[in-house]
């Protein structure tokens, strides 16, 4: 799915499958105190919610939980283990 730009919602209401594949290569770009930051996408992994024992929705409970359950293409960064991790809601 090629596309230039800010990604439009629709990109993230398939199934996160597809959504990981095609975030490989995307950048992410922010500019900060004047300064523009950017990093290319090149790993991504799928989950599938509550049922899937490897995604963070499986065990996660309060805020963690309804920002994972909520709106697509919500972006979420949280460290574990001395390492950020970067999330994006996906899902049909």
């Amino acid at each position: 799915m090629p596309l230039k730009g800010i990604i439009p919602k629709y990109f993230y209401e398939r199934d996160p499958y597809d959504v990981a594949l095609d975030l490989l290569g995307k950048l992410i770009v922010r500019v900060y105190n004047g300064i523009r930051l950017s990093c290319m996408i090149v790993e991504t992994e799928a989950y599938y919610g509550e049922w899937d024992p490897a995604s963070r929705a499986f065990k996660s409970k309060g805020d963690l939980r309804n920002t994972l359950y909520g709106n697509v293409g919500y972006a979420l960064v949280y460290g574990v283990h001395t390492r950020w991790l970067f999330n994006i809601v996906a899902h049909e």
